[in-house]
């Protein structure tokens, strides 16, 4: 048995990709493996196109977050990071970058990861606050919080430990 083959359809005569198009070109042209063949083409550029349109979709996703190294003394924080904070040999500060211009997909998130009583300061860039104040403090042995900024200053979101 041998199967048949079939030419790219001229492109002029794309049209609407469905059953009843198939079944007027086998009944027009009496070639129903012609007609079958430019279906079956139309059909794979439909999909085509549909993946290429998912693709840039998905492209535009944010990326996932960053999970830090445990840190120990001052760093500044990055957009879409989760610091990790060991404040067993001292206090020090999270600096979080600038909150203008940014939105929800920027949050950072701190999570203090050892029962010491050391504070762990989150600061701002100069001139914004965090939930209005100039700083937050995380006293508590194994507190977090997320930090959204909202275009202008930073909102602190607690997590209850």
């Amino acid at each position: 048995m041998t199967i048949p083959s079939f030419a790219e359809p001229d492109p002029s005569d794309f049209g609407a990709v469905s059953a009843e198009v198939g079944a007027k070109e086998i009944l027009k042209n009496r070639n129903p493996t012609a007609a079958i063949g430019s279906l079956f083409y139309r059909i794979v550029v439909a999909i085509r196109t549909d993946l290429m349109s998912l693709s840039s979709s998905i492209s535009a996703l944010p990326a996932a977050p960053t999970l830090t190294a445990v840190k120990t003394s001052e760093y500044a924080a990055g957009y879409r990071e989760i610091v990790q904070a060991n404040a067993t040999g001292g206090a020090f500060s999270i600096h979080l970058p600038t909150a203008v211009g940014k939105t929800a997909d920027d949050f950072v998130t701190v999570k203090k990861s050892s029962a010491s009583t050391n504070t762990i300061t989150i600061d701002q860039a100069l001139g914004q606050t965090i939930d209005g104040a100039a700083s937050y403090a995380m006293a508590d042995a194994w507190q977090s919080a997320t930090f959204i900024p909202d275009g202008t200053n930073w909102l602190a979101f607690p997590t209850a430990s």
